[in-house]
C-alpha cells in the first residue's frame, strides 16, 4: 500500500510505481487521503480502519503487508499500524520515509507484535526524491 503526502499522490511517486510494475510478485494499491488540514487523529483513524481491514480480509498464503508512507503519509501509517491487531501467520512492515518530525504531534504508543517500521528520515537527495532513492533500497532487499 502506498500512502502519499499532504499534498497527494504527485509524480516523485513515478519511479516506485515503474518499479513496482515489473515486480510480477507484489500487489500493490494507493491510499488516497485528504492530507492533515482538518485534523491528523481523524485520518490516522481512517487508515488504521483500512489497515486492519486488509489485515483481517488477507488470504491464508498472504504473509505480509507492507505499508510505504511518504512525508505527511508516512507519520499517519506509523501511528495507524500501532493499532492493528496481526495474526500470527502475518506481519505488517511500514516504510516511513520523510516524515515531518513536525506534525509527529501525539505520543506514539508500542509497536504491536508483528509491526515494524523501517525509517528513512532523507537519502540526502531532496525531500521528493527521498522517497524514491529509500524506497529503491527497501525494495532491494525483499
Amino acid at each position: 500500500m502506498l500512502v502519499h503526502g499532504a499534498f497527494g499522490f504527485g509524480p516523485e511517486w513515478d519511479p516506485l510505481v515503474a518499479r513496482l510494475r515489473t515486480r510480477t510478485d507484489l500487489d500493490f494499491i494507493v491510499y488516497e487521503w485528504r492530507g492533515p488540514w482538518s485534523g491528523l487523529s481523524r485520518r490516522v483513524d481512517e487508515l488504521a480502519a483500512v489497515l486492519q481491514a486488509q489485515v483481517d480480509a488477507a488470504g491464508p498464503h498472504q504473509e505480509s503487508l507492507i505499508v510505504i508512507g511518504h512525508s505527511a503519509g508516512a507519520v499517519i501509517a506509523d501511528y495507524a499500524a500501532r493499532r492493528l491487531r496481526v495474526p500470527a501467520r502475518m506481519h505488517v512492515q511500514i516504510v516511513s520515509i520523510a516524515a515531518p518530525p513536525y506534525l509527529k504531534v501525539f505520543a506514539a504508543p508500542p509497536l504491536p507484535p508483528r509491526v515494524r517500521v523501517k525509517e528513512y528520515i532523507d537519502a540526502g537527495v531532496g525531500h521528493d526524491r527521498s522517497l524514491d532513492v529509500a524506497a529503491a533500497r527497501f525494495l532491494g532487499y525483499l
